[in-house]
């Protein structure tokens, strides 16, 4: 019986590739061997022959490392001999089972880029992940088709259905590969290492294209990864595939608005959209830009061809029925996310039921245990993950939710969980997460007002720091959800305990949220103090956002209030804040009698924060008005105060104020020490905006000395800065000094 193929093919392909490696062509590989011809040496490598052992010894010479593995593939032979096994023969004509290319696919040119660079190199296994509905099937298929002229060897094509409950066993994939290439289905090993082996040993000597679409896990497709280059595979999964050696990987994401656009032109009509374009993007936004939900809302509006898209888009901001009508013929965004639902264990589908009552655009692991306190989180999350019913997000251990799926798991939710289990459940995320906030926001607190609670889980303001800067938008959502439910225990000690952070920051959209829904409620249970504290706040807010008039509004109003209630300390803040907010527009000697007015009031009450805080403030009025002496004076006395407090932030802004005084003199080297001190510390406190603050001061002062290369650096990555920050303010004053220092140059 002859040799089996595959086995002589491995072989063969074995030699090919130890000839290359060292460089030789046929006549010097002869040459090496002895031989004195090369033209056996070309059936030996295609898999025709098997090398004598005379031969097979020479080879084992000159290749004395890899003589074990020649010596392995030569005996592999001669036992499919001894077993019987036939030879695999080749297809009559090259298999091609790639399904259609999409006439109307659009964007992902980096992506494909991408790819193309790496296949080019090499053929190569890549897994293309994302999300349910994010077009990895057609993304893959039109880079097959792309590609498919350099595989003339055959494409295949295997459904894998591996978000549904039953996906294809790995030796079913295998029998799927093997059967198109030539092994009659008698001939397949009944084992799965067997056609495994098999499967490597027939792609050894070809060129073939592999679309493995919708893999479960990595355990169902490593079986058919080929041994050598000379194949490209493509894989889609709703994971990433993580633990597959050796792959590539491109994880795909939603459209960009642009795109989507483009998709639902397509679809839908050139003429349409252009009549109707504001009316597409809302369509296609009421979609998250997702490429199935953009085709299928298409789909539908091309099907009435007289319809107005202004009642489509109507229609899909209703968030109760938008899942219903992303649905065309037997297609629907639903049953897909559905499919992959049903498929999960029960932890999971729990915990993805449950995803939309943790508050924010993503979450942390620790934060999804009080949604799924009796099961292994971990765990679950892994298998949604894998699934693409949630995403990781940017930062460690986060993950978030496309729209469309947190929809899915809301209507899951409310027909599967009682309204008392649901609450249960939103009080407990939001208690934790709110609680946590508060320990975070006091631990940055110099005044002493917030203290952490005995459980809190933050060593240092470092740690406080670092949370809040991944939770920050998960809280501003957590309170106005906390508003909304009247959980006033949960968000009126945030009053207190968050502005340390949105200030250190600058994260003003955010603060004036919270402030406003903490404000709606405390004026709709009557709680005349948290509501001064929520308008002292926003003027705080609206004063940095460069809303002078909304800031003095909310000032005032704070200052009749706290009158009202008889709260000395908050009408000495209220004093203090309407104070910033006129000198905003110029008012100066107004600004400085309120500040005194607020530091008799502090000084009755014992609040030697808020008292060193409105020196500092007092200061910056007085230097407005020319008052120099007077404004040194009062920077130095909040500069000693905060030193006694350990209030080292507030210490470095007094350090500003107090070089902008000198500054103003001509005392340049003074201001230079206090502007470098100032800045070490606001590094030390991890505070962008001081820093730039310390830089444009001492920008300014290089100016003023005739170093024009350190003071255009310094003013350069200021102006940076506070353009990253939104602080238009600022950015213009070293836009300012910037073009001071170049008229100074002309």
């Amino acid at each position: 019986m002859a040799a089996d193929q595959a086995a002589l093919c491995a072989l063969g392909a074995c030699l090919r590739r130890l000839r290359l490696r060292r460089g030789l062509s046929l006549r010097g590989m002869a040459r090496r061997l002895g031989a004195t011809g090369h033209s056996a040496l070309v059936d030996f490598e295609h898999g025709r022959r098997l090398p004598p052992a005379g031969l097979l010894a020479l080879y084992c010479n000159v290749y004395p490392d890899d003589a074990a593995e020649l010596t392995r593939l030569w005996d592999a032979v001669h036992e499919a001999r001894a077993q019987g096994v036939v030879a695999v023969p080749s297809p009559s004509e090259p298999v091609a089972q790639l399904p259609a290319d999409l006439a109307d696919f659009v964007d992902r040119a980096a992506e494909l880029s991408r790819v193309l660079g790496w296949i080019r190199k090499e053929p190569a296994v890549v897994t293309v992940s994302g999300e349910p509905g994010v077009g990895k099937s057609s993304f893959v298929l039109h880079l097959a088709h792309r590609v498919r002229a350099d595989y003339p060897d055959g494409q295949l094509f295997v459904a894998l259905h591996g978000a549904g409950p039953a996906p294809l066993p790995p030796a079913q994939v295998l029998a799927k590969l093997l059967v198109p290439l030539g092994v009659p289905d008698n001939r397949l090993p009944t084992d799965l290492d067997g056609r495994a082996a098999l499967l490597r040993s027939v792609l050894a000597t070809r060129r073939v294209l592999i679309v493995l679409d919708d893999a479960a896990d990595e355990a169902q497709v490593r079986p058919a990864l080929p041994g050598h280059s000379g194949a490209l595979v493509l894989i889609t999964s709703r994971g990433p595939l993580a633990a597959l050696d050796g792959v590539r990987h491109v994880r795909l994401g939603v459209f960009a608005p642009d795109a989507a656009l483009e998709l639902f032109r397509r679809v839908a009509g050139a003429d349409r959209v252009a009549a109707e374009l504001h009316e597409s993007r809302q369509i296609v936004a009421h979609c998250g830009h997702l490429p199935l939900a953009t085709r299928l809302a298409a789909a539908g509006v091309a099907a009435w061809p007289r319809g107005q898209l202004r009642d489509w888009a109507d229609e899909l901001a209703d968030r109760t029925t938008r899942l219903d009508r992303l649905r065309v013929g037997d297609r629907a965004v639903s049953t897909v996310f559905e499919l992959s639902y049903q498929a999960l264990s029960e932890p999971a589908r729990t915990l993805f039921r449950r995803a939309p009552l943790l508050p924010g655009p993503d979450f942390s692991a620790r934060t999804a245990v009080k949604a799924l306190p009796d099961g292994d989180v971990d765990t679950a999350l892994a298998e949604l993950t894998q699934r693409g019913m949630m995403q990781a997000s940017d930062r460690a251990r986060r993950y978030r939710m496309h729209d469309l799926l947190r929809l899915f798991a809301e209507t899951r939710l409310n027909r599967e969980e009682a309204a008392g289990d649901r609450q249960s459940v939103e009080r407990a995320v939001l208690g934790d997460l709110l609680g946590t906030a508060f320990d975070a926001g006091a631990t940055l607190d110099p005044s002493g007002y917030a203290v952490p609670r005995p459980e809190s889980r933050f060593a240092d303001r470092a740690q406080a720091v670092r949370w809040l800067d991944a939770d920050y938008r998960c809280v501003t959502a957590g309170v106005r959800r906390a508003c909304e439910l009247g959980l006033t225990e949960l968000v009126f000690p945030l009053l207190v305990a968050l502005p340390w952070y949105w200030d250190l920051r600058c994260h003003w959209d955010e603060w004036q949220d919270v402030n406003k829904s903490v404000l709606e409620v405390a004026a709709t249970v009557g709680d005349g103090l948290r509501q001064v504290i929520a308008l002292n706040r926003l003027c705080i807010a609206l004063r940095s956002v460069g809303d002078a008039e909304a800031a003095i509004e909310h000032g005032r109003a704070a200052v009749r209030l706290a009158r009202r209630i008889e709260r000395a300390d908050e009408e000495a803040g209220a004093l203090d804040r309407l104070g910033c907010a006129l000198g905003d527009i110029g008012q100066h000697e107004s600004a400085a009698s309120l500040f005194a007015d607020a530091i008799r009031l502090n000084e009755q009450v014992g609040e030697r924060w808020s008292l060193a805080t409105t020196r500092r403030h007092l200061g910056e009025a007085l230097r407005a008005l020319g008052r120099l002496d007077q404004a040194s004076a009062a920077f130095e006395q909040a500069a000693r105060e905060f030193g006694e407090l350990d209030a080292t932030r507030s210490q470095a802004m007094t350090y500003c104020g107090h070089a902008d005084v000198r500054l103003d003199r001509g005392e340049l080297d003074e201001a230079a020490l206090l502007y470098r001190a100032a800045m070490e510390s606001f590094r030390a406190h991890d505070d962008h905006w001081g820093v730039a603050c310390a830089r444009l001061g001492l920008g300014r002062v290089f100016t003023a000395v005739g170093r024009r290369e350190d003071a255009r650096r310094e003013l350069a990555v200021a102006v940076e800065a506070f353009a990253d920050l939104g602080d238009n303010s600022y950015q213009a004053a070293a836009l300012r000094a910037l073009a001071m220092l170049s008229d100074a140059s002309a």
